[in-house]
């Protein structure tokens, strides 16, 4: 699929950001059900980014995935209660499609986010780092279940932030574009440092020079994304005859009406989050994976938290998707 440069710069607005340790299900309220039995007593596997892992800026900081397992109000907690799973937890925040195929032995090369965005932050804030692919691999082949949640740090945090970085070569007064960008992305609180960004960028005169930026990097990342998808769900079929289940993305800016550069933030969450979902919808069937819709979730600007992660609401929402659209009795 080639996304043209009008289309990518309708995407700008969009960044959501996001070793195995078996948790126990846990999740109140949520029991197993019969229906669900081929998946019991076996083992779950979750790979993907914050979203996963229950990232929720309303408790104090605690860090999710990478170890920590899963926050209790989280969709993998309740799959888990009714599917009558352990969860292996592969997720962590900022993960990309090709950060799980490198997780998994791919033949993936690291760049300036892994290196610089992951590594030298959020695993060292975690004071973890990945597992190795043996180690992913032999839980694989335990699972019944697989759930993966990317998409988001592929074709919206990654491009961003490697803008960033772009920027900085042109001349010192842009570092602090380029620290607007991380903090943006590492705090999930997008409306308003994104005001500030765009605020930053004009008053600096390099608005021009950080979308082209942005744009370029925004085509290799969906390039990039096209490629290491596939090869991540092979991967796994070739490990495990676990049910995989993709889960969509949804636009977490559906009901903000904020105007950046000119630009409505819904309008244009819309369009990047139609695109990805298009793309991951279509290659369901060639593939061989579960497509599930979960573009309704409900995210924290609902209740007057400017953030857009789910609400506890919006994870059960998302949980009954999945369990509605898995094989089941």
């Amino acid at each position: 699929m080639k996304l043209c440069k009008r289309t990518l710069a309708a995407f700008l607005m969009l960044v959501l950001f996001g070793s195995v340790f078996m948790i126990p299900a846990s999740a109140a309220g949520w029991k197993y059900d019969r229906a669900y039995q081929q998946y019991k007593g076996k083992t779950y596997t979750v790979f993907g980014d914050s979203i996963p892992t229950g990232f929720d800026p309303t408790r104090k900081p605690l860090l999710y995935g990478l170890g920590d397992g899963v926050n209790p109000n989280a969709y993998p907690e309740r799959v888990a209660s009714v599917t009558g799973t352990k969860i292996a937890q592969y997720s962590y925040d900022g993960c990309r499609s090709k950060d799980v195929l490198m997780m998994l032995g791919g033949n993936v090369t690291k760049d300036r986010y892994y290196a610089q965005f992951l590594e030298k932050g959020i695993f060292v804030e975690a004071k973890r780092v990945p597992p190795k692919a043996s180690v992913v691999k032999k839980t694989l082949k335990k699972s019944s279940l697989v759930t993966l949640n990317v998409g988001n740090n592929d074709i919206f945090t990654a491009p961003l932030i490697m803008a960033g970085l772009d920027i900085e070569k042109l001349s010192d007064v842009s570092t602090k574009t380029a620290e607007l960008v991380r903090k943006a992305v590492k705090q999930g609180l997008l409306t308003k440092d994104f005001e500030q960004l765009f605020t930053t960028l004009n008053t600096l005169g390099i608005t021009a020079v950080f979308l082209s930026a942005m744009l370029v990097e925004m085509e290799k990342a969906f390039a990039e994304m096209s490629v290491a998808f596939p090869q991540v769900i092979a991967t796994v079929k070739a490990n495990s005859d676990a049910e995989i289940a993709v889960v969509s993305m949804y636009n977490p800016f559906r009901s903000v009406e904020t105007e950046v550069a000119g630009l409505k933030m819904s309008q244009l969450g819309d369009m990047g989050v139609n695109m990805v979902n298009v793309y991951l919808k279509s290659n369901a069937a060639v593939l061989g994976y579960t497509y599930v819709d979960v573009t309704k979730t409900e995210c924290f600007y609902d209740v007057g938290k400017d953030d857009v992660h789910p609400t506890p609401k919006g994870h059960s929402y998302m949980a009954k998707q999945i369990l509605k659209a898995i094989p089941h009795k």
